[in-house]
């Protein structure tokens, strides 16, 4: 996973106004394989995590393999996921 410059600033702000120390990143199934979800979360102090420019991440490695080709970024001042990850879906 890449976080952006911009993206860093903006869930430094998010991590903070909701209390939290890093991004917990899981993987569920979905229609078309896996699925990513992100979200802000509070560890307890000396979790393991991984440092995405900046920002503290936990991941496992299914997790990490998942979002290889994923980019935290920014686009008119909000967050967005890029997913260059090839898919064939078509729901």
């Amino acid at each position: 996973m890449t976080i952006t410059d911009d993206a860093r600033i903006l869930l430094q702000e998010i991590l903070k106004g909701r209390n939290c120390n890093a991004l917990k990143v899981t993987v569920k199934p979905s229609c078309c394989g896996t699925a990513a979800l992100i979200a802000p979360v509070l560890l307890e102090e000396g979790a393991e995590t991984d440092s995405v420019n900046g920002i503290p991440v936990q991941m496992e490695e299914a997790a990490r393999v998942r979002t290889e080709f994923v980019t935290l970024d920014t686009k008119d001042g909000k967050l967005v996921i890029r997913d260059e990850q090839p898919s064939t879906c078509s729901c």
